[in-house]
């Protein structure tokens, strides 16, 4: 009995020890909680400081202390939002912010067009701000000294310059003299004409890579152009056989002259047109025919028919677009063509890789409205016809300069 109240006196003992642990404990807690809220704070308070901003757009000033927040907050906080910092500093524990209002730009190159904020600046400190590279001989809109007080847009177009050399030809001249051994009213080219050569450079201006303009800038020419020498009889008829000969040069002429005014007048079909081939008859016969083909032709392209102003039609299997030169009978070369036949209207020279020999052609303005050579064969050559080129045939020099140089379109004509 003795044992058994010993050993409850023992039991009651520890269970007041755990009784009393557990008060320190909690004793303990309370006080030491506070303790570290407090010292908490300390430290959050040393590491994290209040900070006070002063924000001032030049009109207004505002302050705000944040914990510790930033300066944009601190602008959004007190209203001064869409701004932009133009300067920062800080005195003490203030922080102390200029802001102006923000400026918009849009700028556009060809490759991107972006919007960006800035406040008033030139145009080439804005554009070298954000990262744009230009050159002098680019074109920025507005100009780079212009200083940027609004909202604006700002273009900047690449400009490059590239020169270029091109051959062309030199056009001869044509001298008459007189000749006391010819019978007046003969002629004859005792010098073929020869065209001569320039190289012609040229410097080409591009923006955003489309050519703009073109403008000569020299020419060099590396082939003197050799003149035509016409010789024209003086000498009155003398024997029988001049006067003979004198009175035949006459009606020639008559004939000639009556020729052009019916062809002025009447359509002639080429069957009925006689070709000199003679180096001494400078006529134009044939000049009414071809410029008589009326301009304005109708280009049926679904069915590849072109109908020219006269009625006539022709079934075409392509049409290239060339640059036409003239070239006539006083040239050295102006009677024998390439193919080995006789020089007339309709005679064409071309590039044989473009257009083969033989090819049957219908040459026309670009557009086909202006004016139109008409029907022709592509049965000659020349130097400087090289590529989209083509050279048309004319019996006199006066004919081919008048034509000169032309944008043309050449239909080829279907077999």
């Amino acid at each position: 009995m003795k044992k058994n109240v010993i050993k409850m006196e023992n039991r009651g003992i520890k269970q007041d020890k755990k009784t009393r642990q557990k008060e320190y404990i909690v004793i303990l807690l309370i006080i030491l909680i506070p303790i570290l809220i407090v010292m908490g704070g300390v430290i959050w308070g040393f590491l994290h400081p209040e900070q006070q901003y002063i924000i001032s757009d030049g009109t207004i000033e505002k302050s705000i202390t944040l914990n510790p927040g930033s300066v944009d907050e601190a602008c959004k906080a007190l209203g001064f939002e869409d701004m932009i910092i133009t300067k920062q500093e800080q005195e003490g524990g203030k922080i102390i912010v200029k802001v102006s209002p923000a400026l918009h730009a849009t700028i556009k190159t060809k490759q991107t067009s972006i919007t960006v904020r800035f406040t008033e600046c030139t145009v080439r400190e804005l554009l070298e701000e954000k990262g744009f590279s230009f050159d002098d001989d680019d074109e920025v809109i507005p100009p780079l000294d212009t200083r940027l007080k609004k909202d604006t847009d700002i273009t900047i177009i690449d400009v490059e310059y590239e020169e270029q050399i091109e051959s062309e030809q030199v056009a001869f001249e044509i001298e008459t003299k007189d000749n006391n051994e010819m019978l007046k009213g003969q002629q004859k080219i005792t010098q073929y004409g020869v065209y001569g050569e320039k190289e012609v450079t040229y410097k080409i201006k591009f923006e955003d890579g489309e050519q703009i303009s073109e403008e000569m800038i020299s020419e060099e020419i590396v082939k003197e152009p050799v003149n035509c020498i016409i010789e024209k009889g003086t000498k009155e008829p003398e024997t029988e056989d001049e006067k003979k000969q004198a009175e035949q040069i006459e009606v020639e002429k008559t004939a000639e002259t009556t020729t052009k005014k019916l062809q002025q007048t009447v359509q002639v079909p080429e069957q009925q047109i006689i070709y000199s081939t003679n180096p001494e008859d400078l006529s134009t016969a044939g000049r009414a025919y071809v410029w008589s083909v009326p301009a304005g032709i109708q280009d049926n392209t679904v069915n590849k028919i072109i109908t020219a102003g006269d009625g006539s039609s022709y079934e075409y299997t392509s049409v290239i677009d060339v640059t036409a030169t003239a070239y006539h009978r006083v040239e050295e070369g102006g009677l024998t063509t390439a193919t080995g036949t006789t020089t007339k209207y309709g005679t064409i020279a071309v590039d044989p890789s473009v257009i083969p020999l033989g090819t049957r052609l219908y040459v026309v303005s670009d557009g086909g409205q202006s004016w139109s050579y008409g029907p022709g064969l592509a049965e000659d050559t020349g130097g400087l016809i090289k590529g989209n080129k083509i050279d048309l045939f004319f019996m006199t020099g006066d004919e081919a300069n008048q034509f000169g140089v032309r944008s043309a379109k050449v239909y080829i004509l279907k077999d």
